[in-house]
C-alpha cells in the first residue's frame, strides 16, 4: 500500500502537474473534484493519470465506479458521509489488486469501516483543516490512542492513515504513531 496519499483539490493546487510529479514513489492520488460535471471530471482524471503514469503512482477515484473502470484506476475511495451498500466493497467484482479506501470522520464511522473491510482507512481530520470546517478534529492524542488499540486488531494493523491538516511541522508526530501512512493536500503542493 502507498505511504503518502495526495487528495486532489483544484482550488488549493494551482500546478497539478508538478505537484503530481514531485510525489515520492510509493504514493497514491485520490481524485475527488466532485463539483465537476461527468465529462470534465473524466478529463481531469485522465490528466492526472498521464502525469502519474511515469512514476507508477496508484490512482483511486472518489465515489465513481464507472469513471474508475473507464480510466482503469487502481481503486475507489468513499467517505463515511456516503450512503453505501456493502456490495460496493465486494472484492469479487474487482481484481485482487483493486484498492478500496474509506475516510472516517469520527470513531463511530471507524466501526463502520471495520465492517466494510477497506484496504485503506483514513482517520480525519486530525488537525484543523479548511476542507472540513464543521468537523471536530480528532487530534493527535486520540489518534495515538486509537493507533495503540489498532495494533492488537489484526484487521486495522496495516490499514490506518492520518488525514487532515497534515503539514511539514506535524508530519513527524504522525510518523511516530506507526500508522501505514498519511494523506494531505497542501503538504504536497509547493505553490500554496
Amino acid at each position: 500500500m502507498p505511504v503518502g496519499v495526495l487528495f486532489t483539490d483544484r482550488k488549493k493546487i494551482s500546478d497539478l502537474e508538478n505537484t503530481v510529479k514531485s510525489l515520492p514513489k510509493n504514493s497514491a492520488i485520490i481524485i475527488r473534484e466532485y463539483d465537476l460535471n461527468k465529462s470534465d471530471r473524466e478529463i481531469f482524471a485522465k490528466k492526472i493519470q498521464l502525469f502519474a503514469k511515469d512514476k507508477g503512482l496508484k490512482i483511486l477515484v472518489g465515489k465513481d465506479i464507472a469513471l474508475a473502470r473507464k480510466i482503469k484506476a487502481d481503486g475507489l475511495h468513499f467517505s463515511d458521509f456516503d450512503k453505501l451498500p456493502l456490495q460496493f466493497f465486494n472484492k469479487k467484482n474487482f481484481s485482487k489488486k483493486f484498492i478500496f479506501s474509506f475516510s472516517c470522520h469520527n470513531f463511530k464511522s471507524i466501526l463502520k469501516a471495520r465492517k466494510l473491510k477497506p484496504d485503506m482507512v483514513f482517520i480525519s481530520p486530525i488537525f484543523p483543516t479548511t476542507t472540513h470546517l464543521n468537523t471536530k478534529n480528532i487530534g493527535l492524542k486520540n489518534l495515538a490512542k486509537f493507533s495503540l488499540k489498532s495494533k492488537s486488531d489484526i484487521y486495522f494493523k496495516s490499514k490506518l492513515y492520518a488525514l487532515g491538516g497534515i503539514n511539514s511541522t506535524n508530519l513527524t508526530s504522525i510518523r511516530k504513531l506507526g500508522l501505514s501512512g498519511f494523506a494531505a493536500i497542501s503538504l504536497f503542493s509547493k505553490n500554496l
